[in-house]
């Protein structure tokens, strides 16, 4: 007899792992598994095994959906990445947040860091 374990997985997750699945093609039978059971799902022939309480910013009103607010810092880090790669197809936008994101993680010459305090209107007092 084989021990079985049920973890619990969002639509979204199941779809991750099964292409990570198929890229690799090895696991036929999991492969066939996963895509009938996301079928199921997306039929609604197969009910959720869990479904968690909302948060407290939930139940305000507080927390939108999560396709409505995309990951702010993998922005900052494709900003930065974009600017430092491939600087004349960045649009001051993006130029922004990458400069954003530079000085608030010491990215950043002296220089560089100087000229975006004072072009912030940033200044330090002297102890």
């Amino acid at each position: 007899m084989s021990k079985k374990y049920r973890p619990y997985f969002t639509l979204p997750e199941l779809h991750t792992i099964l292409s990570t699945l198929k890229v690799d093609g090895t696991a036929t039978g999991l492969i066939r598994y996963l895509d009938r059971y996301i079928i199921d799902i997306e039929r609604g022939t197969r009910t959720p095994n869990h479904i968690g309480n909302p948060s407290l910013a939930e139940k305000l009103g507080f927390s939108p959906d999560e396709k409505e607010i995309p990951d702010q810092q993998l922005i900052a880090e494709q900003a930065y990445y974009a600017w430092t790669t491939h600087p004349a197809q960045c649009s001051p936008a993006t130029i922004s947040i990458a400069r954003r994101h530079a000085y608030e993680n010491d990215l950043l010459t002296p220089e560089q860091e100087q000229a975006y305090e004072h072009e912030q209107g940033i200044t330090w007092m002297n102890t």
